[in-house]
């Protein structure tokens, strides 16, 4: 079984995002020594609070995704668990997706447009920054692999990609 350091799952309050924090916990083939599973509602996240429960390598942290303005205390948080070792990953697999099978274009409204580009293309890549943070606060960061995600609910499809990073300015 391969052990990585450490990974990051955002939107991890249920589906992809909990099944990654459950399979970290629990695969025969790969695991992480931290878990840093990420929700907008800790408090009323069961499932995870339960694999919490059940393992001292899982940490919660409150995190809206589209609130930018507090990456920079949430970095310091993810430093403070991971320590000078890093964050080895990070999966990004919040994401919305409002509205119904019934929903027409003519249902899609600006403010609606505007919120699920920014929670579920703009954050992935403003967060994936955390790591330029970790330099800012002194927090060395070794992540090499990001891992994007869009879902949509309507449709019951997910487009997942993997990015692939080897920037040894980083190290």
């Amino acid at each position: 079984m391969e052990m990585i350091q450490s990974v990051l799952v955002t939107g991890a309050s249920r589906g992809i995002g909990l099944e990654f924090v459950e399979q970290f916990l629990t695969s025969d083939s790969l695991q992480a020594n931290i878990i840093i599973a990420t929700c907008r509602s800790p408090e009323t996240a069961t499932a995870l609070q339960e694999l919490s429960k059940s393992s001292e390598r899982v940490h919660i942290l409150k995190l809206d995704v589209t609130q930018f303005d507090t990456y920079k205390e949430f970095a310091l948080q993810v430093g403070s668990i991971v320590g000078d070792k890093g964050l080895t990953l990070l999966i990004n697999s919040a994401g919305i997706a409002e509205g119904s099978l019934e929903d027409t274009l003519l249902d899609i409204t600006p403010q609606r447009f505007i919120s699920h580009f920014t929670t579920n293309s703009i954050a992935p890549v403003i967060l994936t920054q955390v790591r330029i943070l970790f330099f800012s606060t002194g927090i060395r960061s070794t992540m090499r692999n990001c891992y994007f995600c869009l879902r949509s609910r309507q449709h019951n499809t997910r487009i997942c990609r993997w990015f692939f990073y080897d920037d040894k300015s980083f190290y």
